[in-house]
């Protein structure tokens, strides 16, 4: 028997891969390979395929999956399951010192951690007593602990469960009965260390059959080897593996740019000829780089295989059952049911009638009921979909068994439309069906794991059933099948163990994050494990917490045979410096700056590619009849870009109504700010009242949610308005007039209406146009920064307007922003005798320039429009953002990418 040990990389488990070849070309099923988890068990199998050899799968199988085989598939208590029982407990019988926190869902996760650490060492509560009586050290937690982890022991007694501790016995004691049969041979490897109860198995297993441990050398595993050595097990220690291969230090300017950087370096790796699966990204954890590389990889085309199980609760479909039974919980509120019908799941997801039936309940929002639903749903499947919600009604009142809840709640899954599975899908089509497939199974194992850590003799309401069913969803994995071989992968420094790699990437490096920073355990103080160590009772404390994240990093470090590319984001998410993680020390000084790169598109490569028009003759005609007379914001629209015009003002496209807490925006405030101030210059009031008129006539109108945001706004906006009407735009006596209408014909036949806020003309029929914005002083100078790029001619072309309708001399225009504090820009010919304001002073010949620039503008986009263009090409893309067909525009839905030229921009 072998104990085959060595430093992290220093490869001393190659003795049992010979072995575990030979076996399998010989034939040979007299032996077990075990490792940790089910990702390395399937790496290892597919590493013996590569090399031409057919494993059956229960020879190199989990830990886990071999104790099933010799407990007859008593499983262990899932985690959510035992802070399950751990809240049933506690609501028995909680010890007084926690009685305040008793019902916190992160103290109950908390507590049900520090059971499993405590039994995972074999130690019961029983013994957990003994020790605390040697009282070497104050612990004032632990009594009460104790306390709780001897109930939970009872409880989980009672109903037949175990702890893995008690698993692991389970299956040494039948070992030691039954003998292993025709086993001769087990293998261990990708353990760290082994715990006393696994220490306990593997004696049964020694003294049965031939032992093969690979375990590295570090700290954390010197009390299980020592255990090894005493079962007999002759050790053999291999020397570091030496690593030529390049380590690179990165920095970049924060996490997004990191994961950009390591896409960057993929792609310029494929482009040298390696294979993608020739590449791996460990992380620390899950959080937060997983989501943020997911976007940058398929951003720049990268495929990527994610070692990384997310939560069952986070799938669409355990979504789509969460927006049900809530909804049915609240009275099928409006927002919830609509949740429901916009996922796939419902089966009427994306069709006209059902984007028509949003958009109608949407601006009827808020409200509840599925009557008023029914009413508003044509005949077909939305109505049906309707129906079948209506079955569920009698569930809000029932109170039945946990056992009655779970087999109502599977029903559910007749309210789910599966798909048609044909041939010719995409690679994430086939995983989507694989996905929804997986999680309709595990939302009925769920169902029964729920059920059975309540209690049975008692029944419970709808919503604590769906309470504690959420929970278990939280702690339930759901691992998609990715059988993809070119693939990035993207894993846990933890799944790495088995892993070697031409190329591989370690981001993260900042302390707290890699190392990973460990709180303060509030139940066992670092004192009290100490001392507890001498009675047998061996938890980690601090220290060995940090020597186990040094091994990962060591770990992880001798992963790559090539190239090993560790950076770090020098600033996090609030743009505070992060501090580089203490284990860079060892790397040599004069880090590289990650460079800047972006996905390009398909097609030409120029600013936004070449014009797109409309060239059908009937379609031209109806574009000319349909666009005669032009709003200057229409115009400008199209100035931004032709993309954003074609939908807004052609197609007459609408967004979809926001929330009634959201409705409050930006459009709508501006539209209250220009009523309220418009009655107060006609003298319709004092501005309080017209505001308070106004606020409430437009929010009435909107179905405005009246809460604490729509109050901040209110105070806000009257503010605001107060600080202009204190201090107006004053002319010395021109006279004022508001809300001005105006048409005219500009030129050729485009003509132009609208709607001046205010202009002051003069005795000698002098003009100046003030146009009202209720915005920021960044929004004003960017309209001028607009105005002067020929992008807004909206105050232009009102003086244009006065000029031509009333025979008015143009001599200036200020637009007059008023949210936060009072801002102003704009052009006049005036004196200083008549403004002493803001704004550009120019001559008359300097503003005439300038007003025919904006004519020409309108012009040129009113003669573009008619022609057909219509292409996505943003005149300043930063406004992209706030495009309402944002999500519809083809710049932005490339389907290739690569990098652009030189790999900077």
């Amino acid at each position: 028997m072998l104990l085959l040990s060595g430093p992290p990389g220093a490869g001393s488990n190659a003795r049992i891969w010979d072995e575990v070849r030979a076996s399998v070309a010989r034939g040979d099923a007299d032996f077990r390979l075990l490792v940790p988890t089910s990702t390395l068990a399937e790496h290892l199998r597919h590493e013996l395929a590569r090399a031409g050899l057919v494993v059956r799968p229960e020879l190199v199988l989990t830990l886990a999956g071999f104790l099933d085989q010799w407990t007859d598939g008593t499983p262990a208590i899932a985690p959510a399951a035992l802070e399950l029982v751990l809240a049933e407990v506690l609501e028995r019988d909680t010890p007084e010192v926690f009685r305040k926190v008793a019902r916190l869902d992160g103290f109950r996760a908390s507590l049900t951690r520090a059971i499993t650490e405590v039994s995972d060492t074999g130690t019961y509560a029983r013994r957990l007593a003994e020790v605390l009586q040697l009282g070497a050290v104050e612990a004032p937690l632990a009594p009460a602990f104790l306390a709780v982890y001897r109930e939970v022991e009872n409880e989980l007694e009672r109903r037949g469960w175990v702890l893995r501790a008690g698993l692991l016995e389970r299956a040494a004691r039948r070992i030691r009965e039954r003998g292993l049969g025709s086993l001769r041979r087990v293998f261990l490897d990708g353990f760290f260390s082994f715990s006393e109860p696994e220490l306990g198995l593997l004696r049964a297993l020694a003294a049965h059959a031939d032992l093969t441990v690979a375990l590295p050398r570090w700290a954390g595993a010197e009390q299980a080897r020592a255990a090894l050595l005493e079962m007999g097990l002759e050790e053999q220690d291999s020397p570091p593996a030496a690593r030529l291969g390049a380590r690179v230090l990165v920095t970049a300017a924060g996490l997004e740019q990191e994961a950009v950087e390591i896409a960057r370096r993929i792609l310029e790796h494929v482009a040298q000829g390696r294979q993608f699966r020739e590449m791996g990204i460990l992380l620390r954890g899950e959080k937060p780089y997983v989501p943020v590389l997911r976007t940058v990889l398929e951003r720049f085309g990268i495929p990527a295989r994610f070692y990384f199980t997310p939560p069952l609760a986070e799938h669409a479909l355990a979504r789509y059952f969460r927006c049900l039974v809530e909804g049915l919980q609240g009275g099928w509120e409006h927002a919830a049911v609509l949740a429901a019908l916009r996922m796939a799941a419902s089966g009427v997801a994306g069709t006209p009638t059902a984007d028509e039936f949003d958009f109608q309940v949407r601006e009827r929002l808020p409200g509840r009921g599925l009557a008023a639903l029914r009413e508003l749903a044509p005949e077909g499947p939305l109505r049906a979909f309707l129906d079948r919600l209506e079955a569920l009604e009698g569930w809000r009142s029932l109170e039945l068994s946990p056992r009655d809840w779970a087999e109502r709640l599977k029903t559910l899954a007749r309210l789910v439309e599966l798909p048609v599975i044909d041939d010719g899908r995409s690679f994430d089509t086939v995983a989507a069906w694989r996905a929804q497939a997986d999680a309709l199974e595990g939302f009925a194992r769920a169902l029964e794991t729920t059920a059975g850590a309540l209690p049975g003799d008692r029944s419970v309401s709808l919503a604590a059933f769906w309470d504690a069913l959420g929970l278990v969803l939280e702690n339930t994995s759901l691992r998609a099948p990715d059988r993809r071989r070119n693939a990035v992968a993207v894993l846990d420094v933890f799944e790495a163990r088995q892993w070697e790699l031409p190329v591989v990437f370690l981001p993260g490096l900042v302390e707290r994050q890699f190392p990973l920073y460990q709180p303060p355990d509030p139940f066992f103080p670092d004192a009290a494990r100490e001392a507890w160590r001498a009675a047998g009772l061996r938890l980690d404390t601090s220290a060995d917490l940090r020597r186990r994240e040094r091994f990962l990093f060591d770990l992880a470090a001798t992963r790559a045979t090539a190239e090993l590319v560790v950076s770090y984001p020098e600033s996090n998410a609030k743009g505070d410096p992060n501090l580089p993680s203490f284990f860079l020390d060892e790397f040599p000084a004069g880090a590289v700056k990650a460079r800047a790169a972006r996905p390009a598109l398909d097609g030409p490569r120029g600013p936004w590619g070449a014009p797109v028009l409309v060239r059908h003759p009937e379609l031209l005609a109806r574009l000319c009849s349909t666009h005669d007379t032009f709003r200057p914001t229409a115009l400008e629209d199209f100035l931004q870009c032709p993309f954003q015009f074609f939908g807004k003002h052609t197609l007459k496209l609408g967004g979809p109504p926001p929330r009634p807490e959201e409705r409050l925006d930006a459009l709508v405030r501006g539209d209250i700010a220009h009523q309220a101030l418009a009655a107060w210059q006609r003298g319709d009031g004092s501005l309080e009242t017209v505001f308070e008129a106004v606020f409430a006539r437009v929010c009435a109108q909107q179905r405005v949610s009246l809460g604490c945001r729509a109050e901040l706004v209110r105070l806000r906006m009257l503010e605001d308005l107060g600080r202009l009407t204190a201090d107006p735009p004053r002319l010395e006596g021109w006279l004022p007039r508001v809300e001005e209408n105006i048409q005219f014909d500009l030129e050729g036949g485009t003509r132009i209406r609208g709607r001046i806020d205010r202009c002051d003309v003069s005795p000698r029929n002098a003009a100046v146009v003030f146009d009202f914005k209720y915005s920021s002083g960044t929004g004003i100078r960017k309209r001028k920064e607009g105005c002067e790029q020929g992008r807004f001619v909206q105050g232009a072309l009102y003086l244009l307007g006065l000029e031509a309708q009333e025979g008015c001399r143009p001599a200036g225009w200020f637009y007059w922003g008023f949210r936060k504090e009072t801002s102003v820009a704009g052009w006049h010919a005036l004196t200083r005798e008549e403004w002493r304001g803001p704004g550009v002073a120019c001559t008359l010949e300097e503003l005439r320039e300038r007003l025919e620039e904006a004519r020409a503008a309108a012009l040129g986009a009113a003669r573009q429009i008619r022609e057909g263009r219509i292409e996505a090409n943003p005149a300043d893309p930063e406004r992209c953002e706030y495009c309402a067909f944002r999500d519809a525009c083809r710049i932005r839905a490339a389907g290739r990418f690569m990098l652009a030229a030189g790999g900077a921009e």
